[in-house]
């Protein structure tokens, strides 16, 4: 079976990367990313599976394959109307994919169209690098969006206003963010990297800052850089809310936990804190969250039973 996968011109998502390896080392599929093509004309006819990730409308034949990928609920406003708008514009496909039992229901379809749950994964290039071995530049690190969207300057503010320690930013930063911060000598921004030198680049912190706002619909989704903080041994400080207490407690951890609107880290609590980290790394590989999903297994079973039809 052949797959395309169609890129999103705006999205960051690794799990296109990780989805198309896992399927390429199958002898039975062949995956494909739509960036190899120009963004003007897809061939479409030339797959039997159309894997989109969901935005509004998309690709509709009745003698192909149609996935939905939904790999988090709508952002930025009105995002619960978006997603009612979604579910009653987006055209019927043969499988669905949600990130969690929480994303399908801020969806709420109502039809019977099959779909599966399909977490966040790391790679492995995140356990290969330990912070054990690596000396330490910075107090704290963080990677990931810098947008107020994000809240992210009350994040820098909690660190500087207290003078808690060098700041390593790792990502492309609004332009507001960096114009506000790039004088301050405690802070470095080091730009968009390769993904696969962000362990080495991160490890050079002491600790990990997941800074997720406590509102809809972050406070549902999995946290990608929390997990990758944790596989490289970093010491966690996260926001309080929903998803990250639920995953500390099911792996285990502990982390410093702290409101996102007061967010604001002192020495002391960090000499006094006991940190935990207990996950099994391994756990949270593409490949393990892959094959729990069970996505091939289905695929073949919606392939047979349309192959039938015709």
């Amino acid at each position: 079976m052949k797959i395309l996968f169609v890129r999103p011109l705006s999205a960051n998502l690794p799990e296109i990367d990780a989805y198309i390896k896992y399927f390429n080392e199958d002898k039975r599929f062949l995956a494909v990313d739509s960036s190899e093509y120009g963004a003007d004309h897809l061939p479409y006819e030339e797959y039997d599976i159309i894997w989109e990730f969901k935005g509004m409308g998309g690709y509709q034949n009745d003698q192909k394959i149609i996935v939905h990928d939904y790999p988090s609920l709508s952002t930025g406003t009105l995002a619960k109307v978006k997603n009612t708008i979604k579910r009653f514009y987006n055209p019927k496909p043969d499988l669905r994919i949600f990130l969690n039992e929480y994303v399908k229901k801020g969806f709420g379809f109502k039809d019977e169209t099959p779909s599966v749950y399909r977490d966040m994964g790391i790679d492995p290039v995140f356990i290969q690098h330990s912070s054990e071995s690596i000396e330490k530049e910075y107090d704290f690190v963080y990677v990931g969006a810098m947008t107020e969207e994000r809240r992210i300057s009350q994040m820098i503010d909690g660190i500087i206003s207290n003078n808690s320690g060098k700041l390593l930013l790792i990502g492309d930063p609004q332009i507001s963010v960096y114009e506000r911060y790039k004088s301050n000598t405690d802070i470095t921004f080091t730009g968009k990297i390769p993904y696969d030198e962000v362990p080495q680049v991160a490890n050079k912190a002491v600790y990990a800052l997941n800074y997720i706002p406590n509102k809809y619909p972050y406070l549902y989704q999995t946290s990608t850089k929390l997990i990758e903080y944790l596989a490289m041994n970093l010491k966690v400080i996260s926001t309080e809310y929903f998803w990250a207490q639920h995953f500390m407690r099911d792996n285990d951890c502990a982390f410093l936990m702290l409101p996102d609107n007061s967010f604001e880290i002192k020495r002391e609590y960090l000499k006094n804190f006991k940190f935990r980290n207990n996950i099994v790394s391994e756990r949270f590989l593409w490949e393990n969250i892959l094959n729990q999903s069970q996505l091939k297994s289905k695929l073949l079973e919606i392939y047979d039973k349309k192959i039938g039809m015709v």
